[in-house]
Formats: C-alpha cells, structure tokens, sequence
C-alpha cells in the first residue's frame, strides 16, 4: 500500500511529544511531500532576506508513527525515488554561511533547471544531485530543532542521502516518530553558502526494521560503501566520533582485530565534511565495503550492505 504524507503536515521540532500525522505498518510505501527550507516563502528573483520570516524555516513533513518501531530497533529508510519542482532558491548572504562577512548584503536567487542541470548563472551550469538535507527521528529526551542534527538524524545536510541510498537510524522512541525535509537540487560538501539548490518536492521511501543488532548509527549505505556520521558543535570532536563509529562497526559488527581495523581505515576510509553551517557540524567517515564483503558476518546480510 502507498500511502502519502502532505506538506500541510509538518514539524519544527523532532521530538517525542510531537503528534504523529498517522499510524502504519512498516510494510508500506510512503510518499513525502516537502516545502523547501524556506517554507516556499521565496517566489521571486533576488528577494530581500530580510524579510524572511525565519520562525517557520525547515519544515520537516511528518512525524509518522511505525507500530511496529520498538526502541532499540534499527530503523533502516530506504531512498526510492526523490522528485524535485521546476525550480530551487539558491542564496548568498551576509547573515550566515562561512564566508558571510565577505558580503554587504544577501541574494536570494531563483534557479531553473533544464535537461539535468541547474542554471545557477547566464553562463554556468551545474549538475542536478537531489538529495535530503533534513531526515531523522525523535530523540530519546529533549526535542531537536528541525535546524540542528545530531544522533537522531536532523539536519545533516550529508549528499549522500539520495535516490538508491539506505539511511539508518536506533530508534529512541516507540514508532520512531520518523520525519523528513529539507531537499536540495544540489549541494557541494561542507554547503558552506548555508545553503544549497533549496527545493519543494516528494520523497518515495520504503521501511525495513532490524531486531537485536547493534550498529553505530546515523549511518547510510551508497553504493558499495558505508558512511557512519556524526555531528557536534567542535569540527574536531565530530572527525573523531565519525572515525570511532567506523572503528566500531569494524571490530563490533564485523569482528576485526583491533588493530587491522584502524590499518584498513587508514587505506581504504574517507574522512570528509557533509556541512559546517549548521548549529551543529557534520563530518561523514566513508568506509569502501568491497574488500570487505568475504568476511562471514550476518550483518551483511541483515543491513543489505
């Protein structure tokens, strides 16, 4: 059954005590139709930022309620299909972004896209890579502004999380209150304007609950590899974490000696940046799964990796 989760439904707080838009089982497909980041304030070209009302910005469509989500679960969500409108908001501003004191005013452009790409100028174009920015579920305390991510999800802002990828998350909660928003036509690593191609649109996604497993989370699968992320106010704090995630899974769920493991990483592992804009910053650690794939371990099995 498919069943879709409107726009008109959304959240800015991940959160526990949020009301969940509906109940369903985790073998549905769900649709989510999203605003952009900017709750489609920004209609035409070069609108002044300052009237922004930045108290409705990232509206997260959801939270759904999983029956069957028990904490402790691993929830693993995988990407089917995103579709994005005609065209996006790209901004430049003196208000934010790690480049902002460079500016003495902000631009809020309007972008077209055309066969693929995105006109970002009359005679530059780039390459569309939809992909969610705001994705996640309720932490176990305290509620998460839709803004701020950390180990529930939130926004990580991480280009990865795209069409073909699964993205796992622990469960904290009973139903996981499961949410999503925030998409972009396309983002560069470390989205350092503060924003990417913001965009409206819908996300087709799919739902496999994982029982009595441990694996470090966030964490998503691309492709042949798996990226574990993390996020924290300190830069330096995050590489760490997002590196001991990946050691984790490597000497927990897989069973390396210790010291192979942090061998192999240092070989075969990326360290990167998915963002440094938000209230917290997001580093990913890029672990190629292809060597790994002989080892006889069920969690390849059990996390389709």
């Amino acid at each position: 059954m498919n069943i879709k989760i409107t726009k008109d439904n959304y959240i800015h707080k991940m959160d526990k005590k949020n009301k969940p838009v509906l109940e369903a089982s985790v073998n549905n497909i769900f649709e989510f139709e999203t605003s952009d980041c900017f709750h489609d304030q920004i209609k035409v070209d070069n609108y002044t930022l300052e009237k922004l009302d930045s108290s409705t910005t990232n509206p997260t469509t959801g939270p759904i309620y999983i029956k069957e989500a028990k904490v402790g679960d691993i929830l693993a969500v995988k990407i089917e299909k995103i579709e994005i409108d005609q065209y996006g908001v790209l901004v430049s501003s003196n208000l934010f972004g790690t480049l902002k004191e460079k500016l003495s005013k902000s631009e809020a452009k309007l972008i077209k896209f055309e066969d693929g790409k995105a006109k970002i100028s009359e005679n530059i174009y780039i390459n569309l890579n939809p992909m969610i920015g705001v994705i996640g579920v309720a932490p176990t305390n305290e509620g998460i502004s839709c803004d701020t991510p950390d180990y529930h999800g939130g926004n990580m802002d991480t280009k990865e999380i795209k069409s073909g990828s699964t993205v796992y998350f622990r469960v904290n909660v009973d139903g996981a209150l499961f949410g999503l928003g925030d998409l972009h036509a396309a983002m560069g690593d470390g989205e350092v304007s503060g924003t990417g191609i913001e965009v409206a649109g819908n996300v087709t996604l799919s739902f496999k609950l994982i029982k009595g497993q441990k694996f470090p989370t966030p964490a998503v699968k691309v492709e042949d590899n798996l990226i574990f992320l993390y996020s924290d106010k300190s830069l330096d704090v995050a590489a760490d974490k997002a590196t001991e995630q990946c050691y984790n899974f490597l000497t927990q769920n897989l069973n390396l000696d210790k010291n192979l493991a942090i061998r192999y990483m240092s070989v075969s592992g990326n360290l990167g940046i998915s963002q440094i804009v938000d209230p917290k910053k997001t580093v990913k650690f890029t672990l190629d799964l292809k060597p790994l794939r002989n080892l006889d371990s069920i969690v390849f099995k059990e996390f389709n990796l």
